[in-house]
């Protein structure tokens, strides 16, 4: 399982037609955690109206997802690639905030505001972060 949700910069070679397309998509595809955000929605649905269960069910989910990207994006030499565990983190905690966790009116936001953030972030962080040259 090690590496295989690495990103990694396109280098010039072998770049033809779609190819910064298709880095493009790939990075979103690696930087958006759907597997703890499905697993979230889970515990969203099975703890409702049990703050106190969700707050754990959400540090467990942060726990998991560190554990899982840093795994995913360990390189052969051992590195892990920090930024892109950083980012799908930041991803899932907004994701969270728009499935309308209790942790949403202590920030103040809106659902809309988050909903806005969250399609911003999706679409904006594939494009910046570009990933290692390995």
């Amino acid at each position: 399982m090690s590496g295989f949700l690495r990103i990694r910069k396109q280098s010039d070679r072998g770049a033809g037609e779609g190819g910064a397309r298709d880095e493009y998509y790939s990075r979103l595809l690696k930087l958006v955690p759907g597997e703890i955000a499905a697993l979230y929605a889970f515990a969203l649905a099975l703890f409702k109206g049990s703050p106190r269960s969700l707050y754990v069910a959400l540090a467990v989910c942060a726990v998991v997802l560190i554990v899982l990207r840093s795994s995913a994006t360990k390189a052969r030499s051992g590195s892990v690639q920090w930024a892109a565990v950083v980012i799908s983190l930041l991803s899932f905690g907004i994701w969270v905030v728009v499935l309308g966790d209790p942790i949403a009116p202590l920030l103040s936001v809106t659902s809309q505001e988050a909903a806005f953030a969250m399609a911003a972030w999706t679409v904006l962080v594939p494009a910046i972060y570009k990933g290692d040259p390995e």
